[in-house]
């Protein structure tokens, strides 16, 4: 299943004053390189985690409808879908009813399943990108109330690209830094990623 970021999250998990206070800067001439840090850091850690840190818009699409019942959803931490739309064999976009089936923000990762006596459409055109799924996606809704671990992460992540704008040495300094950010993300890292 294919997806995408359609609107990315109105603000990031840590903040501009936050990072500087972090990095030990004073003054505003620094301050794109290190906004631009702190959005690298936001998506390494997403990627790492193969979820969403804040709240933010994904679009999913896949071929058809599955023989299983249920559809995990990709790149999750799943807080609501907002449509599921498919195309007919007439090639006509259908909405999926609500009352077709359930969401689950719970598992990991999040996914959409059938309700009891319910069938996924079986009218559905035969060609890639059949089903679209658009969905929130994020473990936070906001930055306050993202988890302070993975704060500490991405402060960690800014901080060390401030400070080794290019490629440094692999040895005692860029292995602890990977090691404890990744220490502190583990709680939130899925299972076989």
């Amino acid at each position: 299943m294919g997806w995408k970021v359609t609107t990315d999250p109105t603000e990031e998990p840590v903040t501009l004053a936050e990072a500087k206070a972090h990095c030990r800067v004073d003054g505003s001439d620094e301050d794109d390189l290190i906004t631009a840090l702190i959005v690298a850091a936001r998506q390494w850690v997403e990627r790492h985690l193969d979820q969403a840190l804040i709240s933010q818009e994904v679009t999913a699409k896949r071929t058809g409808f599955p023989n299983a019942w249920r559809i995990y959803l990709p790149f999750t931490a799943l807080r609501s879908v907002a449509s599921v739309e498919y195309l007919d064999s007439d090639r006509v976009s259908q909405s999926l009813a609500t009352t077709v089936y359930e969401v689950d923000t719970f598992g990991i990762p999040g996914s959409i399943y059938l309700k009891q006596d319910q069938e996924w459409p079986s009218d559905v055109a035969s060609e890639p990108d059949t089903v679209t799924i658009v969905y929130q996606a994020g473990i936070a809704a906001t930055a306050a109330t993202t988890p302070q671990a993975i704060k500490q992460a991405v402060l960690l992540l800014v901080g060390h690209w401030y400070e080794n704008r290019e490629a440094v040495v692999i040895g005692t300094i860029a292995s602890s830094v990977q090691f404890t950010v990744e220490t502190l993300l583990m709680p939130w890292r899925r299972l076989g990623v």
